[in-house]
């Protein structure tokens, strides 16, 4: 899994090989799903991601709706507690 991103201070673009995992199972769409979702927290980099490059297949297309979806609900839930803090 690679990281592309633009520097703050220059904007050019910076690129990072973050980690090569071998699934040793069953690449289904939820263990795709759940290790991306691995990659990106161990990176500390999961709010941050903005989209996401495949080669299309439809089981990286349906993991990465899942990937995103968590972090949509994960947003949400986060907004929500905050709201409730901020009520009191």
């Amino acid at each position: 899994m690679t990281a592309n991103w633009l520097d703050r201070d220059d904007f050019f673009r910076k690129t990072a090989m973050l980690c090569l995992r071998r699934i040793k199972r069953s690449i289904t769409y939820d263990v795709l799903g759940m290790t991306i979702r691995s990659v990106l927290n161990e990176f500390a980099i999961y709010e941050k991601m903005g989209s996401m490059t495949t080669d299309g297949g439809s089981n990286f297309i349906k993991s990465l709706g899942l990937v995103m979806l968590n972090l949509l609900v994960d947003q949400l839930l986060i907004f929500i507690v905050v709201d409730d803090i901020r009520l009191l």
